[in-house]
């Protein structure tokens, strides 16, 4: 009896240490340091025993066909040592849940960049390659991503996806991604002044 009870324990040890020993899954575009933070405003957010200071300022909304799209000015401060980091939070909200919201930090150091690859995504058609599909794609370290695309039909989509570890991905239109260009350059524009 004492033999089973020792068999059953250590086959559920076993099965436990197997799976604790897995790899997590992989999403597209993250290194294998994917649970280290991809920006310095996330890594700032993981100081402990210092009163840190969030200021945000949301701007509004972009509709998407599935969902809206949230931008936050924001800049963190350590109190303690007066360090700061600057940038952009982007949560993409398929519902009101929290839940069903997901979030990429865009340090300000990329903002430039940022907006320079949305102005040339939003100019690309489907002449530009011979190919019967196109995609033309802006992604951040922080993993904020926007890709104009082009089916086989030659039907143009705009996709802004944010997150890290479970995506989230919105369709909005030409209108839309001009408002979010707009409302990143009203960031960068803003932060230039910090």
């Amino acid at each position: 009896m004492k033999t089973q009870i020792f068999l059953i324990a250590a086959l559920i040890f076993a099965i436990a240490a197997a799976a604790a020993a897995q790899r997590p899954v992989q999403v597209p575009f993250i290194n294998d340091q994917s649970t280290k933070p991809l920006t310095d405003l996330e890594q700032f957010q993981d100081t402990y025993g210092a009163t840190l200071l969030k200021g945000f300022t949301e701007l509004p909304r972009v509709r998407g066909t599935s969902g809206n799209i949230q931008v936050t000015i924001v800049e963190f401060r350590n109190a303690a040592n007066n360090t700061k980091v600057k940038g952009v939070a982007v949560d993409v909200m398929t519902t009101e849940r929290p839940a069903e919201r997901t979030r990429s930090f865009i340090e300000y150091s990329e903002l430039e960049g940022l907006i320079r690859g949305i102005t040339l995504i939003s100019k690309v058609d489907k002449g530009s390659s011979p190919l019967s599909s196109l995609e033309a794609v802006y992604t951040t370290k922080g993993e904020f991503s926007i890709s104009n695309f082009f089916n086989w039909q030659g039907e143009s989509r705009i996709a802004v996806t944010t997150g890290r570890y479970d995506p989230k991905t919105i369709l909005i239109d030409q209108a839309g991604q001009t408002t979010l260009l707009a409302e990143l350059q009203q960031a960068k524009s803003t932060l230039d002044e910090l």
